[in-house]
């Protein structure tokens, strides 16, 4: 497993990770900054069945993708990547050049075997498929809660509303037409960087003692999540795991994961700060929906569940022959 840079690879690789060595299947993490050199001696060391990594520019210029080949021929191994959103989504980070790179890369059969990732199937076929090329297989892997993480403690409640995100247009666009109204009139914490107030950094074991001290976990969602029904964030799972009341917003999707009395959803700025208002001095309510998200969680969304359709998929693709 390559792992990416980043706090959400931190967590999502991570907590893949950590589930997957519990459930005894042997795994080998390569840190962001490897060379090609390490990454192919610990491919001829480790001898891996299945090997996955994002499909960015960094990581592919990164890797020895002729080597990776070679090894996969003479060894069998599933080449599973992560994809990358093509230069049509709006605000993605690539271009038709990289998009026509990366493409081409896997028409000569140099990158994935299949694709994998968080997003829902109709995104894919939106805004990631190379329509020019084959077809590959890919599976959507939603986000889950991580039980050796994300747990209910006991504590005081301290604040009405928590809050952690990084500083982004879509992100501050969002807190600016929905959370206003909250912040200025309620108690709270708030962590992230670039925002210039708050906490710049909250440790990802240290996120269920800020769940347990908070009345109410914001969750809105960034403008593309319920534009295009990309996906539910982490944090919805995250603190439906640790037991917390959250606020969140509809898509067309969350059905899919959540029923509507698991989740409280507003719609609106206006909806939004009504819930909120209705919900923050009221516990036995709040409780009742965050005791339902947590069976939900616990029961369905686990990062167990996550390496049980992983691997029923590596099942799959090995009886096609893919490795």
């Amino acid at each position: 497993m390559f792992r990416p840079g980043s706090i959400t690879a931190e967590i999502w690789f991570g907590g893949l990770q950590a589930c997957m060595q519990h459930a005894g299947i042997d795994c080998r993490v390569l840190p962001p900054k490897s060379s090609a050199a390490e990454i192919n001696a610990c491919f001829e060391a480790f001898q891996p069945n299945v090997f996955l990594a994002t499909e960015s520019t960094a990581t592919l210029c990164s890797l020895d993708l002729r080597f990776i080949h070679d090894y996969k021929r003479r060894h069998g191994c599933l080449r599973l990547f992560v994809p990358v959103w093509h230069a049509g989504m709006p605000g993605a980070a690539s271009t038709p050049h990289h998009d026509e790179w990366r493409w081409g890369l896997r028409r000569n059969g140099l990158t994935a075997d299949a694709y994998f990732s968080i997003f829902e199937p109709e995104f894919y076929e939106r805004f990631v498929r190379d329509r020019a090329g084959a077809g590959i297989d890919y599976v959507t892997v939603p986000q889950a809660c991580n039980p050796f993480a994300d747990r209910p403690i006991a504590e005081r409640k301290r604040y009405d509303y928590f809050m952690a995100t990084s500083l982004t247009d879509e992100r501050l666009e969002v807190t600016y037409r929905f959370l206003r109204p909250i912040l200025s009139r309620y108690r709270g914490s708030w962590a992230g960087p670039g925002w210039g107030f708050g906490q710049q950094y909250v440790p990802p074991a240290e996120m269920p003692l800020h769940y347990a001290r908070t009345r109410i976990s914001l969750s809105p969602l960034a403008g593309f999540v319920p534009l295009y029904a990309a996906e539910l964030t982490h944090r919805v799972y995250a603190a439906a795991g640790c037991g917390t009341f959250q606020l969140t917003m509809p898509t067309t999707i969350t059905r899919r994961y959540f029923e509507p009395d698991e989740l409280v959803q507003g719609g609106s700025p206006d909806e939004y700060v009504r819930l909120f208002d209705h919900y923050v001095d009221r516990p036995d309510e709040r409780n009742a929906v965050a005791l339902r998200a947590l069976k939900r969680a616990y029961g369905e969304h686990t990062c167990f569940h996550r390496v049980d359709k992983l691997v029923a998929h590596w099942d799959d693709w090995r009886r096609h022959g893919l490795f």
